[in-house]
């Protein structure tokens, strides 16, 4: 969905209020649902509501933490940054926008991710990470860790770094963060 979160932005200027982008994208998504007509005022409030948690604790995250977007949480609004507003200019790549958005979007990514951006601009190990990451209180211990560490290392860290917010050292074992350190709140002040 984070490319139809760009996309929508990109169709707007300056500030939005994440309210009116919710409703937006719930108003675009009636359109690709065959029976709208027998929906109340209450099943759409239902899913502009979806689309506004979604977009809260999944999207804007995600991109902010990428630099696509300025958010700013406390006001509730969010614009594409004026990287992303230069970009979007060109033609949209749809395929490289859910690429992007599987690659951050799981919980495990978004736990190695909040890890490495804190550490920034040192490196951490994927040793490091897989005993941050690993279920605590986990019974098998150094099994779990393990596992979590041939995860990441075959998929989780990959996948982060294909998405451009971590470079991945596969041979050294290191990660590093790509992004800026401030938080998303911090970049809005800009």
């Amino acid at each position: 969905m984070s490319h139809r979160v760009v996309k929508s932005l990109g169709d707007r200027e300056g500030w939005v209020a994440v309210a009116d982008l919710a409703s937006d994208l719930a108003t675009a998504s009636d359109g690709d649902r065959a029976d709208t007509a027998s929906e109340t005022a209450s099943d759409r409030d239902a899913e502009r509501r979806r689309y506004r948690i979604r977009l809260h604790h999944v999207d804007l995250p995600a991109l902010a933490d990428r630099g696509v977007i300025v958010w700013h949480r406390t006001e509730g609004v969010v614009r594409l940054s004026d990287r992303s507003a230069n970009a979007a200019a060109g033609p949209f790549d749809r395929d490289a926008a859910e690429r992007s958005e599987r690659g951050i979007t799981d919980p495990q990514r978004r736990a190695v991710l909040d890890i490495v951006r804190e550490a920034a601009p040192k490196p951490v190990t994927r040793d490091h990470l897989a005993r941050e990451v690993a279920p605590s209180g986990d019974a098998a211990g150094d099994a779990a860790t393990e596992r979590v560490a041939i995860q990441l290392h075959h998929c989780h860290l990959p996948k982060l770094d294909e998405a451009g917010v971590i470079r991945y050292d596969s041979e050294a074992g290191s990660v590093s963060y790509r992004g800026p350190t401030e938080s998303p709140a911090v970049q809005s002040a800009e």
